[in-house]
């Protein structure tokens, strides 16, 4: 008889812990009232952060200018920004590039790389 108690007991305990979670989840969800998010634009940034030791940054500037803004310009992509404005901290210096994607161009880029593999 006392172990038919405790198994009771234990039942009662889990129907109310389900019933009080499924009252609890009923009613953030209506009291929530979630928008759906939209894009101002079809387009995704992709951000690089640099960090250098402070002497150089010429040399990773001379990398923007020389090379990366050439292979950027063959794909049709540009530079949110200016690369060549470098944050220098006490350590090292740091910069930031942003590159906007279209959902085209990443569309592309993804089947030349499976393609490819």
């Amino acid at each position: 008889m006392r172990i038919n108690s405790w198994k009771l007991k234990r039942w009662t305990v889990c129907v109310i812990a389900l019933i009080s979670f499924g009252a609890g989840s009923l009613i953030t969800a209506h009291l929530a009232h979630i928008d759906q998010v939209r894009a101002d634009s079809n387009r995704v940034f992709e951000m690089h952060v640099y960090h250098t030791l402070p002497g150089k940054v010429p040399v990773l500037e001379s990398q923007f200018r020389d090379t990366t803004s050439k292979l950027l310009a063959k794909h049709d992509l540009k530079i949110v920004g200016n690369p060549t404005q470098c944050t220098t901290r006490s350590a090292y210096s740091e910069c930031v590039v942003m590159y906007p994607w279209t959902i085209g161009q990443i569309m592309s880029t993804l089947r030349l790389f499976f393609r490819a593999h």
